[in-house]
């Protein structure tokens, strides 16, 4: 479950809402998502999850693992399939612009409308403990590609930082907006 997984496992237990989450991680992953407050956890190098049948309203891909070809026999009548990653052959993106045209709204790779917002909510949500990032490694500017090449082996378990402080490029944020040190 990447960050984006755990943002919406938080955002759907807060309050509770009557949502029950499911996460499918490898073997790794398996006490994080736990502590994280996954109500069940699957296993996708023990079980094929796709194997479960029509039992969810909502397929969430959060680290662009599957697509709606895999998924859609997940859900049920009705039920949404949303990624936040292109997909094979940026299967999602034309799949959720069919979605959208035809009016059936069953993919969809989300953007925030309101990005600034968006962040500024994240920070808020991080700066009251709301949530709380999980940080992987930390690589200096000149480290770019091998940081680059960990995160293209998808074997990061959450953010991977790139420390530019010190550098000129770096921008102090305007008037009123919301910093979160981490």
């Amino acid at each position: 479950m990447g960050h984006p997984g755990r943002l919406a496992r938080r955002r759907c237990s807060w309050p509770r809402r009557g949502v029950e989450v499911t996460a499918v991680v490898g073997t790794r992953h398996l006490n994080l998502v736990q502590e994280l407050g996954a109500d069940r956890v699957i296993n996708y190098l023990a079980e094929d999850f796709t194997a479960l049948g029509p039992h969810f309203d909502m397929v969430f891909d959060a680290v662009g693992q599957t697509s709606w070809f895999d998924c859609r026999k997940l859900l049920r009548p009705g039920g949404v399939f949303r990624a936040t990653d292109l997909g094979p052959w940026w299967s999602n993106i034309w799949l959720g612009l069919w979605s959208a045209l035809s009016g059936s709204r069953r993919v969809s790779v989300p953007f925030p409308g309101d990005a600034t917002g968006f962040v500024r909510e994240l920070a808020e949500l991080m700066r009251d403990g709301a949530i709380r990032g999980v940080f992987d490694r930390r690589y200096r500017l000149e480290e770019v590609r091998e940081a680059f090449h960990y995160v293209e082996a998808g074997k990061k378990t959450g953010i991977v930082q790139l420390d530019i402080r010190g550098e000129e490029v770096v921008q102090r944020p305007p008037k009123g907006a919301v910093e979160c040190s981490l």
